[in-house]
């Protein structure tokens, strides 16, 4: 059971999720499989990665500064933890939502994903594994 609406999950699976990888952008998506993500996780060896935004906590719409500050909190919280964290904005296809930066973090663990995004008040992240799929897990 989760507060979250039907329609607001099925705008976080309708996102294309934008990463930067150094061979170049991959496009993520909520359950589809991405190879390059998959060959560049194997590639420095990491076993899980995830995408988290500090943006417009629980989907409420911020003040543009107020956003830039969580975002530049959230890599701040990261660098701390000796996570890597690459550019990953997120984007409504279909124009409806700004775009929402993001970070495509390697190693992170689940529970400290999951507190990570408590702390930044966010609904939902994505979670990967080495098979390179997002997967939407959500928070509330």
């Amino acid at each position: 059971m989760t507060d979250i609406t039907p329609e607001l999950i099925a705008a976080y699976r309708g996102t294309d999720y934008l990463a930067k990888l150094p061979d170049g952008p991959a496009t993520l998506r909520v359950d589809a499989p991405c190879p390059a993500l998959a060959a560049y996780l194997a590639q420095v060896g990491a076993e899980t990665a995830a995408v988290i935004t500090a943006y417009n906590p629980y989907s409420m719409p911020c003040d543009p500064e107020e956003n830039r500050a969580a975002h530049a909190a959230l890599k701040d919280v990261l660098k701390s933890m000796g996570l890597t964290a690459l550019p990953c904005d997120g984007t409504d296809p279909g124009g409806h939502w700004p775009t929402e930066h993001g970070l495509l973090v390697l190693g992170i663990g689940k529970a400290a994903l999951r507190g990570l995004a408590t702390v930044f008040g966010q609904n939902a992240v994505l979670w990967i594994e080495t098979d390179g799929v997002p997967r939407l897990e959500l928070l509330r």
